[in-house]
């Protein structure tokens, strides 16, 4: 029987190839051909199984800001690798090599034929080994181990075993015998079986290999070589492939074919630090053409999941979403095609763009469709598979998320899934002070068995995070046992020449430790060496600053934060300098400067300036902006211009959240954007389309904010006041994290949406249901301030007459009033309040109310004004800057007598 049949029916049934093919531990017992082993701790080398990296992020995640060196392309797996080679040979030893399932089988047809052994049986054995190693790695990652930790684990079985070892000394004897694809082929796959670059057998093959590829350059075979050669991070395999890379940035010139493409861009991943502007920008218009021309379709998924793995690192995603994003509309329809790998490959691009948006329903259906063909064991792929429904959910199902993930806490003890899980539980954010702890037991087990290979920084920030995004939760003994390892780790850094890594400890003794003598060390070396850090840290020492200011008994350590925060204003100016054109370093500094509450400096608002200056927006871009200027209270109208021009341009790439921060941000500075009818009519499709993703206060803020523009659906209206919106609230309130605060927001704002929609849609007949919450919360206010209380005393020096001036009115449908005065006309005077008159509302506000840059009145304000109107009253503003600005008792006569009695009322 043929292996593709076999392994056809391995995929209808584990069992069934689990019969065929044994873990290794039971040939271990059964054959003399794989000797005892005793696992030990190695360096795990490149292998097919998946590289993990976090897809999540929070509101103090930095993995967007660190340009990640995560190679995604080794997540698009091959299938069974057997049959790349001498598929239909008539060679009857080729074919028996080509029917083992067995490693037990494999090394016995091995032993008994080796003396007949020729470069094609050694590249077919490797080939068959490899997909022995994906069976074993597939049916043993139900133990709760690591796939790289199974991987690890075959290879070091694999490379005791004295056949395999014959294997490898034919492999040197006959290494002038092999043509250039067994060569290329046998040097990959050795290497991904857990042989580097050191082993003699793969060393001349690779040199082998350079030497014929230097006389006969072939693309396809190049990019098996440079997998092998750059699958360690150092600059030596720069340098053994010196000779080849410009002839592989000759190859973007005359590529014409999907299958050169693909090779192409294996190649460029591997070398993407060394690809410059110049040969990036060929490649880009060579995809475009190929897209546009119709020479990739969704066929070519695999060439498609190439190049989007390419065009995602961080230095040229934020440029190319677009081009990303029609990448992947191409395999919309192949999604099912996918491997659980390649979704999940998928699903962290997506993630990191958040586009497109058409795209997302179908790849969570796919995830969810391999979610449930696994068991209920908790393993690396369960979890990811996880993370893709969990995010983009529904915010109903976020209950029954919290209790899938307190399973999945209590039944894992791999760290390595611990890690994955940490960032859902921040996600979801998990209440449960028992299961907090529960799992930071669990970690620091695994750290106190096995502290080598734990990344104890990455640790940190693991546990930093997760503390911020949980209320500031505290594990006290997993905090002493990490001090102890980061005073021991100091000693080992070299921190003149590696300053970030001092950073990143002295971040974790700030806030948690006790020992004044570490930290004095910290913070001196970090004085002499600041120069040398970069942008990323400038958001980590501000987050770490933010954090320390909110503790309790921060005096004991305030001098060092203080002296962090100098450093801090230093750096920031630095990078500041040479950020111009670089957006993401740009949000970086923003969000430092945010976080350490510095946002009315002139720096601040150079940073915001900047953005005027880039060329291209995304839906990541809109995320930063949104959040730049809401808490800068900031309104650059060409930003926000050129926002709504990318939705309305790019609308079925847009989510409906991000939709909505646009939205909502033009409602919050009351502006109205060049082609607003455009961009409401798509924002209002966009929005109705992803409602069931929103939550219920997204979707409230989404209406108000249409509201304000009077483009509000009656669709919306009668989707949220219903009886089954009012439930899905209700539940949204019950699972909530905040519970203190958040249920006060939805309520709040669904009164400011009732009320709304009762004065500006009377005829959707939707009844005012809030005047108990506005007789429980909204009261009158008594606010004595100098402010109120010199233009009280002015105005009853300019109102005379008694009772015609009413201090802290609240008006029908809940609106507070500094003031109201009840007016007629300049000679009439001012009237009685039972006399038919006119009423003017008086409205005192902060210099806050008004968006600083373009200096414009906000849009709540906007909108009272406009209610107040509606409900009868003539409305003025009294700015509080306009107010000190007059010095004289005579002209604020003179403002308060023309603003009572003037003709237009601004």
């Amino acid at each position: 029987m043929r292996f593709n049949n076999l392994f056809l029916l391995y995929k209808q049934s584990k069992m069934f190839v689990q019969h065929f093919v044994k873990p290794l531990s039971y040939y271990h017992s059964k054959s003399s051909y794989l000797n005892k082993c005793v696992l030990g701790t190695t360096k795990s080398f490149s292998t097919n199984a998946p590289r993990y990296s976090s897809i999540y992020q929070d509101e103090y995640d930095f993995d967007d800001e660190i340009d990640s060196e995560c190679d995604y392309s080794a997540k698009i797996r091959e299938s069974y690798v057997r049959d790349l080679l001498y598929k239909n040979s008539k060679d009857l030893l080729l074919n028996r090599i080509y029917c083992c399932v067995s490693i037990q089988e494999l090394f016995n047809v091995l032993e008994n034929n080796i003396h007949y052994y020729n470069s094609e049986h050694i590249t077919q054995t490797v080939l068959v080994l490899f997909d022995l190693r994906t069976i074993y790695c597939d049916i043993n990652i139900a133990s709760g181990k690591h796939p790289n930790e199974l991987s690890t684990e075959f290879s070091q079985k694999l490379q005791e075993n004295s056949t395999f070892q014959k294997l490898l000394n034919i492999t040197e004897q006959k290494i002038n015998c092999f043509d250039d694809d067994a060569l290329s082929y046998s040097l990959l796959y050795l290497n991904k079986l857990g042989l580097n670059i050191e082993v003699t057998a793969v060393q001349l093959l690779c040199h082998t290999l350079k030497r014929k590829l230097i006389k006969n350059f072939c693309l396809s075979r190049t990019a098996r070589f440079l997998e092998t050669v750059f699958n360690e991070a150092t600059l030596r395999p720069y340098f053994i492939s010196q000779e080849l890379v410009p002839l592989v940035f000759h190859e973007i010139d005359s590529c014409s074919s999907p299958e050169t493409l693909n090779n192409l861009t294996m190649c460029l991943n591997k070398l993407h630090k060394i690809v410059t502007e110049e040969s990036f920008d060929k490649y880009k218009e060579k995809v475009e053409s190929f897209i546009e021309n119709g020479v990739i379709t969704s066929s070519n998924y695999k060439t498609i999941l190439q190049i989007i793995a390419f065009l995602n690192y961080p230095k040229w995603r934020e440029k190319n979403s677009v081009l990303i994003s029609k990448c992947i509309l191409l395999m919309k329809h192949n999604l099912n095609e996918l491997n659980v790998n390649e979704i999940i490959l998928m699903y962290e691009i997506f993630f990191k763009i958040q586009e497109p948006g058409t795209i997302l329903s179908n790849l969570q259906r796919c995830s969810s469709k391999h979610f449930h063909q696994l068991d209920d064991t908790v393993t690396v792929e369960k979890i990811e598979l996880f993370s893709t429904i969990l995010y983009f959910a529904s915010p109903h199902l976020r209950g029954r998320f919290q209790k899938t993930l307190t399973k999945y806490v209590k039944e894992c003890s791999n760290y390595e899934n611990l890690i994955l899980l940490q960032k859902l539980l921040s996600y979801v954010k998990i209440t449960d002070t028992k299961l907090c702890t529960l799992y930071w037991d669990k970690v620091l087990k695994c750290l106190k068995s096995d502290s080598k290979s734990i990344d104890i920084i990455k640790l940190c920030h693991n546990y930093m995070n997760f503390s911020i995004s949980n209320n500031d939760y505290r594990h006290y003994e997993f905090e002493k046992e990490i001090l102890k390892h980061l005073d021991s780790l100091r000693k080992e850094v070299l921190y003149d020449y590696f300053p970030s890594e001092l950073l990143n400890i002295l971040n974790f003794v700030l806030l948690y430790g006790d020992d004044k003598a570490l930290l004095e060390y910290l913070v001196n070396k970090l004085e002499v060496n600041w120069e040398q850090l970069k942008h990323v840290d400038c958001l980590r020492l501000a987050l770490t600053l933010k954090t320390f200011n909110q503790m309790d008994k921060k005096y004991i350590k305030l001098q060092y934060a203080q002296r962090i925060d100098k450093v801090l204003d230093k750096l920031i100016s630095k990078i500041m300098t040479k950020s111009d054109n670089d957006v993401w370093k740009n949000n970086v500094l923003l969000k430092a400067c945010v976080f350490k509450n510095s946002t009315d400096t002139l720096l601040v608002n150079t940073l915001l300036k900047n953005y005027k200056n880039f060329d291209h927006i995304t839906s990541k871009n809109i995320e930063n902006i949104y959040h730049a200027f809401l808490a800068t209270n900031t309104l650059i109208p060409e930003v926000v211009d050129n926002m709504t021009k990318y939705i309305i341009t790019y609308k079925n790439h847009i989510l409906g959240f991000n939709v909505g921060k646009v939205l909502y941000l033009c409602y919050c500075f009351g502006y109205y954007p060049k082609n607003s009818e455009d961009f409401f009519e798509h924002a209002i499709n966009t929005i109705i389309r992803d409602q069931e993703r929103m939550t219920g206060l997204t979707l409230m803020y989404c209406a108000l904010a249409l509201c304000f523009f009077n483009k509000l659906p009656n669709s919306i209206i009668q989707s949220i006041f219903n009886v089954e919106f009012m439930d899905k609230l209700d539940k949204e309130l019950q699972n909530c994290y905040s519970k203190d605060i958040y249920p006060r927001r939805v309520r709040n704002n669904l009164m400011q949406l009732n009320r709304a929609v009762c004065l500006d849609y009377p005829d959707t007949n939707v009844p005012w249901f809030h005047q108990k919450y506005i007789d429980e919360n909204v009261k009158a206010k008594n606010r004595i301030t100098v402010f109120s209380h010199k233009v009280n005393e002015y105005l009853k020096r300019v109102v005379q007459k008694p009772n015609v001036v009413e201090e802290n009115v609240i008006t029908p449908y809940g609106y507070d009033v500094d003031y109201v005065v009840h007016i007629n006309t300049p000679e009439e005077g001012v009237l009685h309040p039972s006399q038919h008159c006119k009423k003017l509302a008086l409205l005192l506000v902060s210099d806050f109310s008004y968006s600083k840059i373009a200096n414009q009145l906000k849009g709540n304000l906007q909108l009272k004004k406009r209610h107040l109107e509606i409900l009868g009253y003539k409305v003025a503003i009294i700015k509080f800057s306009d107010w000190i600005s007059l010095f004289y008792a005579e002209e604020r006569i003179d403002f308060l007598t023309n603003l009572i009695w003037s003709n237009k009322i601004e």
